[in-house]
């Protein structure tokens, strides 16, 4: 199977029509922090029409924002292309937030990261991007929707609630991939069974994670050939 995220949405509040097709989607998501917290996330989902072949709903857009609980500072940030929000937290006041990609297309451009997390931290009014070794350890569980309606019947009404979002992950996650979905992993996988071209690897001095054996989702062991 390939990397990516075939979202498609159903919801039916708060629309705002963009021509094409295309819409726009206001929601709220209750996020419970590692410390137990409760935060209030207002955020903005654009979508394509159906999108053809596969006659699908892309979300190719969010926007996410909240207030710091530590600082009361309103942050609002329209978030890089291809990434899609998977947890949003706080160590010493200061907000991460750690990221999965969209799509093949998505990993490729953001460097076949491994393991497959984006991380920003927001230091001084701004969002950088950092190494996985710079997230706390003691994030280990997502908490966020990647998008508007992962869930629509979560989100129906306009709001995710922290009830719904644990209902998400513990009935409508596939049992093979709820491990993937549950937590945060940092273990290594492998790039090539993701679809990440060689090329980047090679250009990153990543040669050793090419030629990586691998079992498909089949569960048959790819031995990768060495061109």
């Amino acid at each position: 199977m390939k990397f990516r995220i075939t979202l498609i949405f159903l919801l039916f509040f708060s629309l705002t029509a963009c021509g094409s097709g295309e819409k726009t989607i206001r929601w709220k998501q209750e996020v419970q922090l590692q410390d137990g917290r409760v935060i209030e996330v207002n955020r903005i989902s654009k979508q394509t029409g159906h999108v053809f072949p596969e006659n699908v709903i892309l979300e190719y857009e969010q926007t996410l924002s909240f207030t710091n609980p530590d600082t009361q500072e309103k942050i609002t940030w329209k978030i890089p292309k291809g990434l899609m929000p998977r947890m949003i937290d706080f160590d010493q006041k200061i907000p991460y937030i750690l990221f999965a990609v969209g799509s093949v297309a998505d990993y490729n451009t953001w460097n076949c990261p491994n393991p497959p997390h984006i991380i920003f931290r927001y230091t001084n009014h701004q969002w950088q991007q950092i190494a996985l070794a710079q997230l706390p350890t003691r994030f280990t569980k997502p908490n966020t929707l990647y998008a508007a309606s992962s869930d629509n019947r979560a989100s129906r009404d306009g709001l995710v609630t922290i009830a719904e979002m644990q209902k998400y992950l513990i009935h409508d996650i596939p049992k093979w991939r709820l491990e993937e979905f549950s937590t945060l992993s940092r273990k290594k996988i492998h790039p090539i069974a993701k679809d990440c071209s060689p090329d980047i690897l090679i250009k990153q001095g990543r040669e050793s994670e090419i030629n990586v054996p691998y079992y498909n989702d089949a569960g048959v062991l790819i031995t990768p050939k060495a061109e």
